[in-house]
């Protein structure tokens, strides 16, 4: 049951079982202990480490890295590192653990530091360690796909519990940095994760359009360059938007197409015929 103490929505604990999603993880990391040695290590640690911690709106703080993780999880994800990064990815910055006290790996321990603002200096304007934060993210792609899983769980978790100005705030900087950051590590990244990378803009996309709905944002609220450092700036409800868009979903059709047509020539070929593979670039 939710209620309204100061204009903040707090929701019960019995609304929000943490312990149903760390029973979920925990049997998935043990029952392949092989595959998530790191995770496992990482649920126990993140749990500790947020345990007695609330966001605004009352959830349980651990409550955050656990719907990212389950999110992954149903995006079918099965990579050890981005799991443990993803449970990992705010206990420096928000309980004071030092990077070099995570002892997962290395691995872990770098996209861990990039997830974490803290670590720029501020001696910049805070539109500058902005921009460098989200550029420095293509360093890692645990720290890129951890980023956007956040972003996706704050963005759909925010209306009715952050003041307008704040929401705005989060809009702005996803819309502007985070989203051109995610489309060029589309052409940066191994291509089994364009399709990954296609899902989570996506779904950014429609939480910026509920938002921008819900609290009737305007178009110079909006599009005004982020710190006048925008990496994009097209409206997402503007014709060139959409025709942006279409041209996107036509490049990732004939992607598609391609992997399925190759795949059926390699059947071909292991039936005993002879593969013809179309070379022709894809648009």
């Amino acid at each position: 049951m939710k209620k309204i103490e100061n204009g903040m929505v707090i929701m019960s604990v019995d609304e929000y079982n943490v312990e149903q999603q760390i029973t979920l993880l925990r049997g998935m990391f043990t029952g392949f202990r092989d595959v998530f040695p790191l995770s496992l290590d990482a649920l126990s640690l993140a749990v500790r480490c947020h345990k007695g911690q609330y966001r605004e709106g009352g959830k349980p703080y651990i409550a955050h890295p656990l719907s990212m993780a389950c999110m992954a999880k149903g995006l079918g994800l099965r990579d050890d590192a981005l799991y443990a990064t993803i449970l990992l990815h705010d206990v420096c910055e928000d309980c004071g653990l030092k990077i070099q006290e995570i002892s997962e790996s290395s691995q872990v321990r770098n996209a861990v530091r990039l997830m974490t603002v803290m670590q720029y200096s501020y001696d910049q304007t805070k539109a500058d360690v902005k921009r460098r934060y989200f550029e420095d993210l293509l360093q890692s792609r645990e720290a890129l796909i951890c980023k956007a899983l956040d972003r996706i769980d704050n963005l759909e978790s925010m209306a009715g519990v952050f003041e307008r100005e704040r929401v705005l705030k989060n809009w702005r900087e996803t819309y502007h940095l985070l989203m051109p950051t995610l489309k060029r590590a589309k052409e940066m990244f191994n291509m089994r994760d364009y399709d990954l990378l296609h899902i989570l803009r996506g779904r950014i996309r429609s939480a910026l359009v509920s938002i921008m709905h819900l609290y009737q944002f305007t178009d110079e609220e909006m599009y005004t360059p982020y710190g006048h450092m925008s990496f994009e700036q097209k409206p997402v409800h503007s014709a060139d938007y959409k025709l942006e868009n279409e041209l996107e979903e036509f490049r990732e059709a004939q992607y598609s197409r391609a992997v399925i047509d190759v795949g059926a020539q390699l059947k071909t070929a292991d039936a005993g015929g002879t593969p013809k593979l179309d070379s022709s670039p894809i648009v």
